[in-house]
């Protein structure tokens, strides 16, 4: 056992498990002892490498999410010398929802779904300038209902301010197929969504966008659990949003490219 563990291995993650191995036995091993002696509970051998396996997977973490804890370690170990699957990207940026059109960016979070949210938005014309912006407490809701609330909370905003005429971008696909009619609305929501398609008037004012394009709607969303005794806060210049968010807003108007991570597929 000493010769393998000293035995040259392959650089890389194989080397690596075979440098940890020994502790990880002597470890697990020294604990069973512990627990047959002052607690009288005896644990089976294969509950031993049952628990130094799944320690060896877990330090080798960037491995987890390939596959599940294998029985046995030779089965690991092997699968450790296989090529990782390729990690594919897209690249997104941020655009305006049409020329001469003012879009709105909107999105909701809830820390806990039901728990604490908040909502926020941004309103930008077809060059990326920023008209206006918020960020509103929600109280305890889910995250779909926040999601709804927060894009309610800003057109009513936007038709208060004279903007009548927006495009509605949101990175919740469950919101916009609601909106579009594409799902089937909860009766949870149906009140706030009739109200939504008031205000638009038209449901080709809703569209989907990732992620990655609708951060400064996200960094106001969580900057509206903040100020849970103010419960709208309203933002008239760019210098006012928070730091990361003015960040964002420049990167999305000078079409600064982000990367959309997509999932591993077998190369």
């Amino acid at each position: 056992m000493v010769m393998w563990w000293l035995s040259s291995q392959p650089k890389g993650q194989r080397q690596v498990v075979v440098s940890i191995l020994p502790s990880f036995i002597c470890w697990h091993i020294w604990k069973a002892r512990n627990k047959a002696v002052w607690e009288g509970i005896s644990l089976s051998s294969g509950d031993i490498c049952h628990g130094i396996i799944q320690d060896v997977v877990l330090a080798v973490s960037s491995e987890v999410n390939r596959w599940n804890l294998l029985p046995f370690f030779d089965q690991f170990f092997d699968r450790l010398s296989e090529p990782p699957m390729p990690l594919q990207c897209k690249i997104v940026r941020w655009r305006a929802a049409g020329t001469r059109i003012a879009t709105l960016n909107t999105d909701g979070c809830s820390k806990g779904n039901p728990r604490a949210s908040g909502g926020g938005g941004v309103l930008r014309d077809s060059e990326g300038r920023f008209l206006i912006g918020y960020s509103v407490c929600l109280g305890v809701s889910t995250s779909l209902l926040a999601e709804v609330l927060a894009l309610l909370a800003g057109l009513r905003f936007c038709h208060q301010r004279g903007f009548t005429q927006v495009r509605v971008q949101s990175d919740s696909l469950v919101l916009v197929g609601i909106l579009q009619c594409w799902f089937q609305c909860s009766w949870q929501i149906r009140r706030e969504v009739f109200h939504i398609w008031q205000l638009a008037e038209d449901s080709g004012h809703f569209s989907h966008c990732f992620r990655e394009t609708n951060t400064v709607a996200d960094i106001l969303a969580n900057e509206g659990l903040l100020h849970p005794l103010v419960q709208m806060k309203i933002y008239n210049h760019p210098c006012m949003l928070p730091q990361l968010a003015r960040g964002a807003l420049r990167l999305d108007r000078s079409g600064f490219p982000s990367l959309q991570l997509l999932k591993r597929t077998p190369a």
